[in-house]
């Protein structure tokens, strides 16, 4: 793996505290929490993680 980023909805109450598997990982990068929501009530699903622009803007970076 070259690259772990973690994020996450800010609504997601089972998720890690935004820092929390920085402190437990070597080379985990671990923005700002994200400002909007990935989805109103589906921010489980793969595919509304993979249409955030969150993740757009990360794969572009590794072009």
């Amino acid at each position: 793996m070259a690259r772990w980023v973690k994020f996450a909805d800010p609504g997601d109450l089972v998720a890690l505290p935004p820092h929390g598997i920085k402190r437990q990982f070597d080379g985990v990068d671990a923005p700002q929490p994200l400002d909007e929501a990935i989805h109103a009530f589906d921010f489980h699903k793969t595919a509304n993680y993979l249409a955030t622009p969150r993740l757009r803007t990360l794969l572009n970076e590794l072009r």
